[in-house]
């Protein structure tokens, strides 16, 4: 027998939402065969094989198995580990690569996942740094310098003042993202933002932009430079660095993505359509969302804004509609948006939002 078919006296338009996914201009993930880092030629954006070199001090500078664990973030391939043993005094050990992508102007981003692993409580003399570097420290970033508990960003030569509220040489993961303004400007900003997991999970959805990168970050550090910098393609070179006088200290460092905007260095896990909070699911707390934030023309995906045009509206609702349930058993999905809806006075967008469940929960009975 045919099931009769609810209709709603509007037509709801179907929009695809295509997600653009931004490029990394340098993109170094680790993906090799665990063992000495010296000598692999992968990834984007570089020319030529790593290097190492540690100087007087002993140690190793690995590929190590599988990559550093960050709530979701998007990562593949393995990790480097940078293991400073022994030394007769401040020395470091670094890994260099030379970077072929020249930006001369605007801004420059960079990012990467980093984690202590060695079992020393102390933070005493203990610095991991990431430089972009031609004989001259351009573009740098600081994690725990001699004197602080924190971290430092340069842009140029010198190194900015240090933000030192907290040590993240804890043993945690943490992702360090780095932006430096307008290149070829003398006088230009350069920030380090560092977000704990907890902090990344609180603003991933939907994308991050730079103002919530100053809402949830543990800790920021920024610099001005005193003169013209640019990264010049086919000279300047990554260095990842391990710099003590306190060993032994260890550290990984993974997924380090140079771009010319904070999407092309951060990458967002793809979201299902309709989860406007990011838990992956599609439920009630999406459609109250959608609900609170209905006709709204400045939203974001966390708002409900799941076509990206800035607003929401029935397009929107349609793609909620569509995704209903994801996650969740659909009776139970069903069962929780008829009895969960306990808004005193139901927004437009709510009652929209049941009317388009009760199409969709026939549908599927049929």
């Amino acid at each position: 027998m045919k099931t009769a078919t609810w209709t709603i006296s509007l037509v709801l338009t179907l929009y695809v939402a295509q997600v653009s996914m931004a490029t990394a201009l340098v993109e170094e993930t680790f993906d090799y065969a665990t063992g000495p880092l010296a000598g692999n030629n992968g990834g984007t954006g570089f020319d030529g094989q790593w290097f190492t070199d540690f100087s007087t001090a002993t140690g190793t500078i690995d590929v190590t198995s599988g990559s550093i664990a960050f709530s979701d973030y998007g990562t593949t391939g393995n990790k480097v580990s940078l293991d400073f043993q022994t030394a007769p005094a401040f020395t470091s050990i670094w890994a260099l690569r030379t970077v072929n992508a020249g930006i001369s102007s605007g801004d420059m981003w960079y990012s990467y996942l980093y984690q202590r692993t060695d079992e020393s409580g102390s933070t005493v003399s203990r610095t991991a740094e990431v430089r972009l570097y031609d004989g001259v420290i351009h573009f740098g970033t600081q994690i725990k310098t001699a004197s602080s508990q924190g971290i430092k960003v340069r842009y140029e030569g010198s190194l900015g003042a240090t933000a030192a509220s907290v040590s993240i040489q804890d043993g945690n993961p943490y992702l360090g993202i780095a932006k430096f303004e307008d290149l070829g400007v003398n006088g230009a900003l350069a920030s380090f933002w560092v977000l704990s997991e907890t902090a990344y999970d609180g603003i991933k959805a939907g994308g991050i932009d730079e103002s919530e990168l100053d809402g949830a970050a543990v800790l920021k550090a920024t610099d001005n430079t005193n003169t013209i910098e640019v990264l010049t393609a086919m000279l300047d070179q990554l260095y990842l660095v391990n710099a003590t006088s306190a060993y032994p200290f260890s550290f990984d460092i993974d997924e380090f993505r140079l771009g010319t905007t904070l999407a092309d260095v951060v990458p967002v896990a793809a979201l299902q359509p309709g989860d406007a909070n990011g838990d992956g699911l599609v439920n009630l707390s999406d459609l109250q969302i959608l609900g609170d934030n209905w006709q709204s023309t400045t939203a974001t995906w966390a708002e409900a804004d799941f076509t990206g045009d800035g607003t929401v509206n029935l397009a929107d609702l349609q793609i909620l509609g569509d995704n209903w349930g994801f996650g969740v058993t659909p009776d139970v999905a069903f069962d929780e948006a008829l009895a969960g809806v306990l808004i005193p006075e139901p927004t437009v967008g709510a009652l929209m939002g049941c009317a388009a469940l009760l199409v969709l929960h026939r549908r599927n009975r049929r």
